[in-house]
């Protein structure tokens, strides 16, 4: 049985990664800050080049997971001053609960640490079920409410131990 490689993306994930972002489109509408015909829509060229930033960039990385050069799962970490921001995770259904998840966030915050973030954070949609993840992961849910471009509900999650948890 071949084993699961959590990497650093590079340039050439590019079309994994769009297929990715369409499944996860396609899985979860009401979690998804993003219309499907938006991700169907967007140009290779988007995806190209926000895998090269990524790939290359000192500001944000995304993370893959594979098995046999086929990626199945993605995480994506942008710095923000000493913060640093989950942006996305998603592991295709059939690879879930294995631990890949944990993985993935456990490579996001290793990059982040090493690039000098002293607290990660990100908005886990109340429709999500993101949030046992984050529990199991020691993250820590504060009151701060946001709304997506699309009116979903979002709370704030962070790994700082001192936030008042609601």
């Amino acid at each position: 049985m071949a084993s699961t490689v959590i990497r650093r993306g590079t340039e050439e994930d590019w079309g994994a990664v769009r297929r990715l972002h369409i499944k996860l489109a396609l899985e979860f509408p009401l979690v998804v800050d993003v219309e499907l015909n938006e991700v169907l829509g967007t140009p290779d060229g988007y995806w190209q080049n926000f895998v090269h930033l990524c790939a290359l960039g000192t500001d944000q990385a995304l993370f893959v997971a594979e098995v046999n050069a086929t990626c199945f799962g993605m995480g994506h970490v942008r710095l923000e001053g000493s913060l640093a921001r989950l942006v996305m995770l998603y592991v295709e259904g059939s690879k879930r609960r294995q631990g890949i998840g944990a993985a993935l966030v456990a490579a996001q915050g290793g990059w982040a640490h090493a690039s000098g973030a002293s607290d990660m954070v990100c908005h886990i949609p109340d429709a999500s079920k993101g949030a046992p993840l984050a529990k199991k992961l020691g993250w820590h849910r504060t009151e701060d409410v946001f709304y997506t471009k699309h009116g979903l509900k979002e709370r704030k999650w962070t790994t700082n131990e001192t936030v008042d948890v609601g």
